[in-house]
């Protein structure tokens, strides 16, 4: 009869021929592709073992999250599972990268800079020789809608405080052999902030020119190691670091976090903005 509605499936597409008097008219709509679904996918710092003084947490997620909840659903508890409500900053802005789908937490600087008032009256979020964990809690909704999160959990112990400057001297590394595709690999005196890694150290010869390659952060960012796009020409390699680049608990190569008001360092007018180890 006329101006009926017939359909037919296919295994990718949904097919619907509409019948009228003269003529068959024939269109296709796609299926939707299945969302993924929400999930922690890495939280960083990595290690187990974590500094007494350590600053910030990222957390990555699979699909970008809803804003405005990371308070809500994002704790520090210690080994009873009891929660530290004002261990971390709370921001009217919360720290994302632009896709949403890293979060940025800060442990507060007050309960970590030693003879502050919030640290004395509530004492340090972290205690060395304590276990502790990050959680986010089940239910938070990636930003489509479509899904919620499940719960995840970051255990770890805490060691001592990091109150001294980072030092190039005491990094080991060998440089690689000439001739070959080796990785130049580099073992780190502390652990440092992940995502200040990625842009932080350059490979150069000893002209100072750029080596092409790819770097690549190592476990618990204690190390970082380097693949030439071509293999090595030189046995002068140099490893240039951003003097801002940043320990684990906030410390660069000129400046502490948490300064001893007893024993303030002050950095020469002339300190480069870069420093670097050699070898040949």
């Amino acid at each position: 009869p006329p101006n009926t509605t017939t359909a037919k499936s296919s295994a990718a597409s949904d097919v619907y021929k509409r019948q009228e008097p003269d003529r068959l008219t024939e269109f296709q709509i796609q299926r939707e592709t299945a969302a993924a679904p929400a999930l922690v996918t890495d939280v960083y710092p990595s290690g187990d073992v974590l500094p007494e003084n350590v600053l910030r947490f990222y957390v990555h997620f699979s699909v970008p999250m809803a804003p405005h909840l990371a308070s809500d659903f994002v704790t520090l508890r210690d080994a009873s599972g009891r929660a530290d409500r004002a261990a971390f900053m709370k921001f009217k802005q919360e720290l994302w990268n632009a896709d949403r789908t890293r979060l940025t937490v800060l442990i507060d600087p007050g309960r970590i800079k030693r003879s502050v008032a919030t640290n004395l009256e509530l004492g340090p979020a972290l205690v060395e020789g304590h276990r502790y964990e990050l959680t986010v809690d089940e239910g938070w909704p990636a930003a489509n809608g479509t899904s919620v999160l499940p719960p995840f959990s970051k255990h770890f112990r805490v060691g001592r405080a990091l109150r001294e400057l980072p030092d190039v001297a005491r990094w080991s590394w060998r440089p690689p052999r000439p001739g070959t595709c080796d990785a130049l690999r580099i073992v780190f005196d502390r652990p440092f902030d992940r995502h200040l890694l990625d842009d932080a150290l350059c490979v150069v010869d000893g002209g100072g020119k750029s080596i092409d390659g790819t770097p690549l952060p190592g476990d618990s960012e204690t190390s970082w190691s380097f693949t030439p796009a071509q293999p090595w020409t030189t046995d002068d390699v140099r490893i240039v670091v951003d003097d801002a680049l940043e320990d684990v608990a906030g410390n660069n190569f000129r400046d502490l976090l948490d300064q001893d008001l007893g024993r303030v360092r002050h950095s020469a007018p002339d300190t480069p903005t870069q420093t670097s180890i050699t070898g040949e």
